[in-house]
């Protein structure tokens, strides 16, 4: 009996250690993880906590890797974690739920709900809908003007505007990203860019994308890809000979070809298809042409979207008209018609309207 007295005591002591809160952080160039804390406050800036030993420690947000609450122990609250478990199962339940905790919480719990019950909201919007999400989202960014959860909430609140046609609205949302830092001033810039140029509103758009690029700083994927759209921008201006000045050096870059990279692919897709259009719309270069939308599908391949099917039917102009000076094109638009046939055949037919065809 003193033994198991023992161990159900040494059990109670250690409690918190198991099952407490957990906040992990850089630690130099090391991940370092505290366990068995409890989370009494969090902003924008940072989050501070509790350890076992009841010090007070706060991480700040550049260094700051994840934070996990719990129930047990933790600084959760057991209405809080019912309204998670039930978000996919029954939303209006949790929606309900989340709504009452943001009014009756704990400090930490209430804004906890209310961004919860934004991202319940955005989960299912549609265009018609829309606009009710990014009034919820709206509610969460006004309330806490420094919210721990900020840097998801704005780009929410930015594609509930987009889908909601208030691009005004996403315009200026994306612009307040910038004062988030490191790198939500990139991503805000981007995305700000790729909705620009999208609504045909390019000298915005590339004043957009040169922001990104400088707030990429010593990320060469990331000002690689902001200089990239950049050229799809200067190409759709015809201003040819500047794309190709800026996207040909990206794509002459062996350090962006990193397999693991997102990032680099994103960036090569986008510049070799720049530099695809330089080649066919800009110097009539045909066999050049299509060898750089053919890498310009190949690294559209790795990211999605419809850049892909985009390249292979340019591919397919070029081999069309470089027939004309090399036989071995016939054999390769042939090729090409028949994968776009089965993949992208709304992309064959406009590149066959272009061609006359």
């Amino acid at each position: 009996m003193r033994k198991l007295m023992t161990v159900f005591s040494l059990c109670t002591l250690l409690a918190p250690l198991l099952w407490a809160d957990t906040v992990s952080y850089m630690a130099g160039r090391e991940v370092q993880t505290d366990n068995g804390v409890v989370v009494t406050a969090w902003s924008w800036a940072k989050v501070e906590y509790k350890t076992s030993e009841g010090k007070t420690k706060s991480v700040a947000r550049k260094d700051l890797v994840s934070v996990n609450r719990t129930t047990e122990q933790g600084s959760l609250s057991e209405t809080l974690s019912s309204a998670i478990q039930k978000m996919a199962a029954d939303p209006e339940g949790a929606a309900a739920t989340l709504d009452n905790e943001s009014k009756t919480g704990s400090a930490l719990n209430k804004e906890h709900a209310l961004f919860l019950l934004a991202q319940l909201y955005a989960s299912d919007a549609n265009e018609r809908s829309a606009r009710q999400a990014a009034d919820r989202v709206r509610a969460y960014v006004s309330a806490y003007k420094d919210g721990y959860f900020l840097g998801d909430a704005l780009p929410l609140l930015a594609r509930m505007q987009i889908l909601g046609k208030d691009l005004d609205g996403a315009r200026q949302t994306y612009k307040d990203m910038a004062r988030l830092g490191s790198p939500f001033d990139n991503n805000g810039s981007q995305a700000l860019g790729e909705l620009e140029i999208s609504a045909g509103r390019f000298d915005a758009a590339l004043a957009a994308f040169r922001d990104a690029a400088k707030f990429a700083g010593n990320d060469k994927s990331l000002k690689a890809k902001a200089d990239s759209w950049s050229g799809l921008v200067l190409v759709a201006q015809k201003k040819y000979a500047d794309a190709q000045a800026i996207v040909e050096p990206i794509t002459k870059d062996e350090s962006l070809e990193d397999k693991n990279s997102v990032e680099d692919d994103a960036a090569l897709a986008v510049a070799y298809r720049v530099l695809g259009d330089c080649l066919f719309d800009g110097r009539q270069t045909y066999e050049a042409a299509y060898n750089a939308y053919m890498m310009g599908a190949y690294y559209a391949w790795w990211i999605g979207g419809n850049s892909e099917g985009y390249c292979l039917a340019q591919a397919w102009r070029a081999a069309k008209n470089a027939m004309a000076s090399d036989s071995k094109f016939k054999e390769r638009m042939e090729k090409l018609e028949e994968a776009l046939n089965a993949g992208y055949p709304n992309e064959l037919r406009q590149a066959k309207a272009k061609e006359g065809k």
